[in-house]
């Protein structure tokens, strides 16, 4: 998977065609051209190039869904799911003519040995039945290397498709122009907290959101925008270890669960992300350029279920902008904060 913070040209290339095309800089949007103009799709470029100027978002989804990374990652993952019905098909098969095989050996091996139990049985019989148990054997164990490096070929096989979905998997979890988790992730990863006592225990959910981002978009356009975004999902993730998941949820709104720690070190660490972004000279895509972010924090202890969980963290979020931004606030919060909008919002279909 290439690495959005060395691909520049691409990502400047993509933005003149969205912003020539008078195309809204959404994720999806931003997809949509990439899989046309860096991932050479003559058809979908060409559909692109025959819808008028700032074409309906309706129009634009229709074409996702039937080029896009959705569609073809669909097609993908059919497709490797197919190759594994037919090497576990093959392979059951393959067990049952073997066990099949074998039964026959030991029903002829029973026959033999009942035929000469108690009885006086020449050399030359003798010479017969060992010929016959001898062919019998030699063509059981035969069968039976074949089978066994038939079955390791499939397992084999079965094991790099398993790779495949986990790549298709994250690649359909993936956001395109951050690389961190997206709303799908998201979605999937906040409902599991409640499944595990563990994880309800000692999880919590952060909310950030860069200030004033639309301000950056207007003034500076949506590629200066979207390297903002790139930057700071980079420094983000730079600060989490192995046990804090990263997410982009909305246009400029990112989340993180945390696993484990204390409240004041879990308030510790939000508190350097914050300051880490404050820090953080903006200046190579406009010199002088200041980005800031204000964060959210809930326990899932503090909350009885995902939904729960979203709002009062969306509601410390919304008491870190409404005291000034660039701050960190923690539920429960002084004075009750609004609550704005339900996670289940970013639910996929």
């Amino acid at each position: 998977m290439e690495d959005p913070f060395q691909q520049e040209d691409v990502v400047s290339r993509i933005g003149h065609q969205m912003a020539k095309a008078g195309v809204d800089g959404r994720p999806r949007n931003f997809a949509l051209f990439y899989e046309a103009y860096a991932g050479d799709n003559e058809k979908l470029r060409f559909h692109l190039e025959m819808l008028d100027t700032k074409p309906t978002q309706e129009k634009l989804d229709e074409l996702n869904r039937l080029y896009g990374t959705d569609a073809q990652l669909g097609n993908e993952m059919e497709a490797a799911h197919a190759r594994i019905e037919q090497a576990l098909c093959e392979i059951m098969e393959l067990l049952s003519r073997e066990q099949g095989s074998l039964e026959r050996y030991l029903q002829l091996l029973d026959s033999t040995t009942a035929g000469i139990d108690g009885k006086e049985v020449g050399q030359e019989a003798l010479v017969k039945i060992a010929s016959i148990l001898a062919k019998a054997t030699s063509a059981t164990v035969r069968q039976s290397q074949e089978s066994r490096q038939i079955v390791t070929a499939r397992s084999d096989e079965l094991r790099e498709v398993r790779r495949e979905l986990e790549i298709y998997k994250n690649l359909a979890e993936t956001d395109h122009l951050t690389q961190l988790w997206n709303t799908r992730a998201f979605s999937r990863s906040l409902g599991r907290i409640y499944k595990e006592d563990r994880l309800r225990l000692m999880s919590s959910l952060v909310i950030l959101d860069i200030d004033r981002f639309k301000d950056v978009n207007d003034r500076h356009g949506h590629l200066v925008g979207d390297k903002v975004l790139q930057v700071v999902a980079r420094i983000m993730k730079s600060k989490c270890g192995p046990h804090v998941s990263v997410f982009r949820v909305g246009g400029e709104e990112f989340a993180l669960i945390v696993e484990g720690g204390s409240d004041a070190s879990t308030e510790k660490f939000v508190e350097g992300i914050r300051k880490a972004i404050e820090q953080h000279s903006f200046g190579e895509p406009v010199p002088g350029l200041a980005i800031t972010i204000s964060a959210g924090i809930c326990k899932a202890v503090d909350a009885s279920h995902s939904d729960d969980l979203y709002a009062k963290a969306d509601s410390a979020l919304y008491a870190s902008k409404t005291q000034g931004r660039n701050r960190v606030s923690t539920y429960p919060l002084p004075d009750k904060a609004p609550q704005r909008k339900n996670w289940i919002l970013y639910q996929e279909g």
